[in-house]
């Protein structure tokens, strides 16, 4: 009865994990919430559900003109079509051209205005639409800086016509509402004492996972709150110009919330076992996206990687709950082994960040994926076998100890 309800247990975290993943991932993808190099920006905000946005260019075309236009939303005043933005002549709705697709939101695309400081604003480009008589106009290019002074609208509205039509405004909605650059920041200024830790941490569970299983336990429950605590209060409290007393004050609070996760997992062995499964389903994840997803184009990149990582992870989870010894040898003697030489690339280079990858390919930061990283999974997954052999040899050592000290203590 036990073991029916704590797998009915684990199927409702799954389900729950899951469908808050998938209404994330809607709402990023259609309503403009870009995650941009860990940045995240509710452009959303700026719609304007009152009017259309308006600049004059009766100078630019030497007549009565007008440019409507709106984020992430369609205008107003329909100019034959739905579309983002339309001129008009006359101001009248029989003489106007649209100048966006009116697909939603179809080949638009966002970007920072500088990329090393998210926090300066945030760039929309629609793509061309339909062709103006004696009009020469490229893309659509809403530039939006950071401004706190202001509300989410789009205010100061300036603008230039060259190649394309460049508009300029300021907005609160162009500051990011997280930003998540600063913790990659942060565990790349001081990379070698996690790698240091991660080398010893990965050399023990990856050869001891199963036989110290209290110790492997509060090691990845320890991680697990570490990072996530981190993570979080990183991109929401450090800023760009915050000290690094500010940074590694919260580094001691995290490290105090990974001890209480670490005695919690080893007082609950479910929850200890389900925390390893999860990690066990971040390596699945990188094994595969790292090579081969991280190479499909999409609007929001990053977030393959972290659908990828809850699904698969949760299903992890749940077997290692379900079969334990088993796939928890597979689970310690893996992540260990990746652990190792994920470490030693800190030092040796050529592993870019597995959560940025796809980012970085997709802005040109990346041609492609160094072939290091092949040998770097080949080395790991040989150190991975070794520590599952000899798991699996301790494990079939202890049980036969066990069963002989229980025939010699059955006998009279």
């Amino acid at each position: 009865y036990m073991g029916k309800q704590m797998r009915q247990q684990c199927l409702s975290v799954i389900s729950i994990i899951l469908a808050t993943l998938l209404q994330y991932t809607r709402v990023a993808a259609y309503n403009c919430i870009p995650v941009i190099n860990y940045a995240v920006f509710y452009v959303n905000n700026v719609y304007n559900s009152e009017k259309d946005y308006e600049i004059d260019v009766s100078e630019k075309l030497d007549e009565p003109a007008l440019i409507r236009f709106n984020v992430c939303g369609y205008l107003h005043k329909k100019c034959k079509v739905d579309s983002y933005a339309s001129l008009f002549y006359n101001s009248t709705l029989e003489n106007c051209y649209q100048m966006t697709s009116n697909s939603s939101l179809e080949g638009y695309k966002f970007n920072l205005i500088d990329k090393e400081e998210p926090g300066k604003g945030i760039i929309l480009t629609y793509p061309k639409g339909e062709p103006i008589t004696d009009v020469t106009y490229g893309s659509i290019i809403i530039q939006m800086e950071c401004d706190k002074t202001k509300d989410t609208k789009l205010h100061d509205i300036t603008y230039e016509w060259d190649e394309n039509i460049k508009i300029y405004a300021k907005t609160s909605s162009a500051c990011p509402s997280a930003d998540i650059s600063e913790f990659w920041e942060f565990l790349e200024d001081y990379g070698w004492i996690f790698a240091l830790a991660g080398i010893a941490v990965g050399g023990f569970i990856c050869f001891f996972g199963l036989r110290m299983l209290n110790t492997t336990l509060f090691v990845f429950g320890f991680c697990s709150a570490f990072f996530a605590s981190l993570y979080f209060l990183f991109a929401f409290i450090v800023k760009v110009d915050s000290s690094d007393i500010l940074k590694w004050f919260l580094v001691v609070i995290c490290a105090g919330l990974g001890v209480g996760a670490g005695v919690l997992c080893v007082k609950s062995v479910t929850a200890g076992l389900f925390c390893i499964g999860v990690w066990a389903g971040y390596l699945v994840t990188s094994i595969l996206h790292t090579p081969i997803l991280s190479h499909i184009n999409t609007s929001h990149p990053n977030v393959i990687f972290w659908v990828l990582w809850v699904v698969v992870g949760a299903i992890m989870g749940y077997l290692t709950v379900l079969f334990r010894d088993l796939v928890l040898i597979f689970a310690t003697s893996a992540l260990g082994g990746f652990g190792i030489v994920r470490s030693f690339a800190f030092f040796f280079g050529g592993f870019p960040n597995e959560f940025t990858i796809a980012q970085k390919l997709q802005v040109g930061e990346l041609e492609s994926i160094p072939s290091t990283v092949y040998v770097y999974f080949i080395v790991a997954i040989l150190v991975s076998v070794g520590g599952f052999i000899y798991q699996l040899r301790e494990k079939r050592r202890l049980d036969y100890e066990e069963h002989y000290i229980q025939l010699i203590a059955k006998q009279p």
